[in-house]
């Protein structure tokens, strides 16, 4: 355990009490989340960037979601210019947690993003992971040696809907669209 007078600011040592979730899909969705359009830039902050307009009820998805997790409310900023929806947890044990998860802090692309360990060892945790990912970034990219997977075909699409699905509504309006109903 870290003492007070070791931290950096030993003034503002006082943390937030948040909860710390155990492994469950819903973790691991939430990582497919941050490894496609989330962010650890610094010690005490991670966050999500979402396009504020196609991805309006998804915001809600993953602001209720992180809320569920973490036991604290993330803050919720729009950027007009961008038309950007950014997802705040201003935590430092939330960050610390993540980062000892597995997430990678600072730029995760000169990195090399990977999916965690504990994530590859459960199905249905590499199936939640990839629902994240794919609700963020709207395909299916696996960054090992640096080969990605794209589907093509109906049947493809279909099957991944049918085993994987989707928490965001507007992939889920795309799909019943070209479905035709």
């Amino acid at each position: 355990m870290v003492r007070v007078t070791e931290l950096a600011y030993p003034a503002k040592s006082h943390r937030k009490k948040v909860t710390i979730p155990t492994e469950s899909t819903k973790l691991a969705e939430f990582f497919g989340i941050v490894i496609g359009d989330g962010s650890i830039n610094n010690p005490w902050q991670a966050n999500i960037t979402l396009n504020a307009i196609a991805d309006a009820t998804y915001i809600e998805y993953v602001r209720n979601l992180t809320e569920e997790l973490f036991g604290a409310k993330p803050r919720v900023m729009y950027r007009r210019a961008t038309n950007a929806t950014i997802i705040f947890l201003a935590s430092t044990t939330i960050v610390d947690f993540l980062v000892k998860k597995g997430l990678a802090r600072g730029n995760k692309l000169a990195q090399g993003l990977r999916i965690p360990d504990w994530i590859l060892a459960v199905k249905a945790y590499k199936m939640a992971c990839v629902r994240g990912l794919f609700d963020t970034d709207g395909c299916l990219i696996l960054a090992r040696n640096g080969r990605e997977i794209w589907l093509y075909s109906k049947k493809d699409v279909e099957r991944y809907i049918h085993i994987i699905g989707s928490s965001n509504d507007r992939l889920l309006r795309v799909y019943r669209s070209w479905r035709g109903g």
